[in-house]
């Protein structure tokens, strides 16, 4: 509930969430997550940041900055006691550690990237995994996405999905079940929302509606679970 109301005063600052990653360019124009095989999410969305249109300035890049700093610190501190909002500051602060066979830390929920430019906001945030993009963002109606769940292929099977009223991405034709069953090392990605997915590896399979956008982007169909499956 807290991080729906983080969420809300994000859009109402005219918040950009944008994303990009080391193997497979993400330049998104319009909100959406990426999924990346170390079941990392990114979140992104795109809204104007312009203050042109008022006599006076009813954005303030500086409040931004500090609103989102302040959330995401307060986040991390109460679900890992890590008081630090970027990667390079954990890195830093485990390089003063005593007990060098401590297990390494990742922050829950890490800001990449902040900034002003052309009238745009634009904020990365990386989540530790989808569970963290859930609690931080939230699971009401107000959010683009009410659940997320990343792993393999092989997770999917053994917990029994029949991967039914799939089609191949490549042509729109209909998957035969044992084919994607088959793929246990491949990733599988269930969203329930209204959102547009990019995955770091290419897409084979996705339940049918979905719109492919290209082979590492589509876009889900709202009201249902979707499924997608990416190499």
């Amino acid at each position: 509930m807290r991080k729906s109301l983080v969420v809300s005063a994000l859009l109402s600052l005219a918040l950009l969430l944008a994303a990009c990653t080391a193997s497979t360019t993400f330049d998104p124009q319009e909100s959406g997550i990426f999924i990346r095989r170390d079941r990392h999410v990114i979140g992104a969305e795109i809204e104007s940041f312009d203050n042109s249109s008022f006599e006076t300035p009813r954005y303030s890049d500086t409040e931004l900055i500090a609103f989102v700093e302040d959330s995401v610190r307060e986040y991390n501190e109460e679900t890992a006691d890590l008081p630090y909002v970027r990667a390079a500051e954990l890195e830093e602060a485990m390089k003063d550690a005593k007990d060098d066979e401590d297990e390494e830390q990742v922050l829950p929920v890490a800001i990449e990237r902040i900034d002003v430019v052309d009238s745009v906001a634009t904020l990365l945030l990386d989540y530790a995994d989808c569970t963290h993009y859930l609690a931080f963002n939230g699971t009401s109606e107000a959010v683009a996405i009410q659940n997320l769940i990343v792993g393999t292929v092989k997770n999917g099977n053994d917990s029994g999905l029949t991967y039914s009223n799939m089609v191949n991405a490549e042509d729109g034709t209909d998957a035969m079940a044992v084919d994607v069953m088959d793929n246990e090392k491949y990733m599988l990605v269930a969203v329930e929302g209204s959102t547009l997915v990019t995955c770091e590896g290419e897409i084979r399979y996705m339940t049918k509606g979905m719109e492919k956008i290209d082979a590492f982007t589509v876009r889900t169909v709202p009201g249902e679970t979707n499924y997608i499956v990416f190499k």
